[in-house]
């Protein structure tokens, strides 16, 4: 099955993989705070729409974002992703140091307590391979 395209911007980019249940979204550049904001719950939205237990964040093109955003993350946004049923998250991690460094203060010790996350490097196959163990 092909991927649903959910939300489009200049920003982020979501889709819904049918195949692998999977909610996918990919940053663009440097996010700020109300374009973050705007992200993340249109990427809360479609979880909530197609019931998707996992999601893949592609990072590979984030360039960073603002510490505001990432407690953001931490302490609301990992509630929000708990509430809509989501149990797995793979990250698909950037190379710039800023978008690193903005990703590690947004998994602060909130969201990785609510949530089950694992890194893998570019290879959403690995990733759809871990959705499917225990």
């Amino acid at each position: 099955m092909e991927k649903i395209s959910y939300y489009k911007a200049p920003h982020v980019e979501v889709v819904y993989n049918p195949t692998h249940q999977t909610v996918e979204y990919k940053w663009i550049g440097f996010v700020n705070d109300a374009k973050a904001k705007e992200g993340m719950q249109k990427i809360t939205e479609a979880i909530i729409k197609y019931k998707a237990p996992f999601m893949i964040a592609d990072l590979i093109e984030f360039k960073g974002g603002l510490p505001e955003t990432a407690q953001y993350v931490n302490d609301i946004w990992s509630e929000d992703l708990k509430k809509a049923g989501l149990q797995k998250i793979a990250l698909n991690l950037p190379e710039s140091i800023f978008g690193e460094i903005t990703n590690k203060k947004a998994l602060g010790e909130k969201f990785v307590s609510l949530h089950t996350v694992e890194k893998f490097a570019a290879s959403f196959e690995q990733a759809y391979q871990w959705f499917k163990s225990k």
